[in-house]
């Protein structure tokens, strides 16, 4: 658990868009993987200015090495949030105990503007009420980050394996206004030369008339159904074909290992949640209403976490980013 170096890429990349405020609440005491000097660094990467004197070295957590920055310091530093932590026990400073697999107490409800999670929902028995729970103590408008392996199987550490298409169902379902998550892929697959690769998961149009569908949608007399293939979403009416809207997946690659990380911006649901139904098992009428809800992260207007590059180079239905 902790902020790895794409995670905390992420989490400039958000302070430049819309920067970081109120109350913010972090899921354990996380390691953070960034000396003083790569934190300014990476504040000069993202235009931010980094209170340097703000920044003091970990020496709570149990991966701490005595040169990384504490968690508490890279938060005051790159936005000036106070922080608050939640964990089990008072374990490494918790200031917040509660146990993640229970319904936390409705007192936390919609507390936080900020919610930062390093590796706890892979980490965790019932990772599902986890995921309800951080959606509850969010407020509305707040923002989420997340960062969890992919390959569990791979990883000792980890209780569970939580792809792409888990987060997106449940934010798409549960109404975010925003969503951008990347696979961090580790290992030379791609390149060779670099250790970590940022992928980007999202929404791609494919010779789709995305008006022309949503006019069929809301004609009573036209039945529009959406199949699943793979990561195509297929739009039909009337046994036409009528275009095909793109899943970027890194479950349609051949991607051994990596983490899933992501921001995930709240609407004005409150505390409600509800839970999504896989695609293969959804109802027509709710495969149309989770693709209406889906759409909304395609219009969203955050710059991309690092500079693109040729398509060419990617597997099926991965757009990367580049190497960090």
């Amino acid at each position: 658990m902790g902020i790895s170096k794409p995670f905390a890429a992420l989490i400039m990349n958000e302070q430049r868009h819309r920067p970081l405020s109120g109350r913010l609440l972090c899921i354990a005491n996380l390691t953070v993987n960034l000396t003083p000097e790569e934190t300014l660094e990476f504040g000069n990467r993202y235009g931010l200015t980094i209170d340097a004197e703000r920044l003091v070295l970990d020496d709570i957590t149990r991966a701490g090495d005595g040169n990384r920055v504490d968690m508490r310091s890279f938060f005051r530093a790159i936005s000036g949030c106070e922080v608050d932590v939640l964990d089990i026990s008072a374990y490494e400073g918790a200031t917040v105990i509660a146990d993640l697999n229970e319904d936390v107490p409705a007192e936390l409800f919609g507390r936080y503007d900020v919610i930062v999670e390093g590796g706890t929902l892979d980490n965790i028995f019932d990772p599902a009420n986890a995921l309800r729970n951080l959606h509850r103590m969010l407020s509305n408008g707040g923002r989420l980050f997340s960062t969890n392996v992919f390959n569990a199987s791979l990883f000792n550490s980890a209780y569970v394996s939580l792809p792409p298409d888990w987060f997106f169902d449940f934010f798409a379902w549960n109404q975010y206004h925003a969503l951008c998550l990347y696979f961090v892929h580790r290992g030379p697959a791609i390149a060779p030369e670099a250790k970590q690769w940022i992928l980007e998961t999202k929404l791609v149009h494919r010779h789709v008339d995305l008006a022309q569908i949503f006019q069929l949608i809301d004609d009573p007399k036209v039945p529009v159904e959406i199949r699943r293939q793979g990561p195509e979403w297929q739009f039909w009416a009337t046994g036409k074909h009528l275009g095909s809207l793109f899943r970027c997946d890194v479950t349609a690659g051949r991607i051994p290992i990596g983490d899933v990380i992501l921001v995930a911006e709240k609407g004005e649901v409150g505390h409600c949640v509800t839970n999504p139904v896989q695609i293969h098992y959804r109802s027509p009428k709710d495969n149309l209403e989770m693709f209406r809800r889906a759409l909304r992260f395609t219009t969203d207007e955050r710059p991309p976490l690092i500079e693109k590059i040729s398509r060419e180079d990617a597997l099926p239905y991965i757009v990367p980013m580049g190497p960090i």
